[in-house]
Formats: C-alpha cells, structure tokens, sequence
C-alpha cells in the first residue's frame, strides 16, 4: 500500500508481473474538531490525536484501493 506521491516514480507493471498487488490508500478527509481556525485535513497524524484523543479511530475511515481504480479516479477529477 502506498500513498498518492508513488504515481510518480513506481512501476506497477514490475509488481503485477512479479504477482505482487498494488493499492494505494484513498485518504477520506473526515472533519474532525480541530482547536484553531476551519477544518484543515493536510495536517499529521498527531493533530487528530492531540485533537479527538482516544476518540481518533472513529476519524481514521480512510480504505485502500487497487492502483487501476485509483488511477483512473484521479483522471476523472481533473476532467471536472
């Protein structure tokens, strides 16, 4: 599994022949209170556990999803 910056320099087709599956993570923006300011979602980790505590599992719904798909759903947003 890797994050949105791979489209950029890894060679699916190398971990596909070699039977090895590529997904990527489908980072859901899920508000969640944050101290200052509008929801900001580009911040770390650590921001949702300073802000939600204990509570930061029911935030973290972000789900994998095979390269081809994931590919081609980034294609269509820039369509739009």
């Amino acid at each position: 599994m890797t994050g949105l910056g791979a489209l950029r320099y890894l060679e699916f087709d190398r971990f596909i022949n070699s039977g090895i599956s590529v997904e990527f993570i489908n980072y859901s923006k899920t508000n969640y209170p944050q101290l200052y300011g509008e929801f900001n979602p580009y911040v770390t980790i650590l921001d949702l556990i300073a802000n939600t505590g204990k509570n930061a599992l029911n935030y973290m719904n972000s789900k994998p999803v095979d390269y081809k798909e994931f590919i081609n759903s980034k294609i269509q947003r820039k369509k739009i």
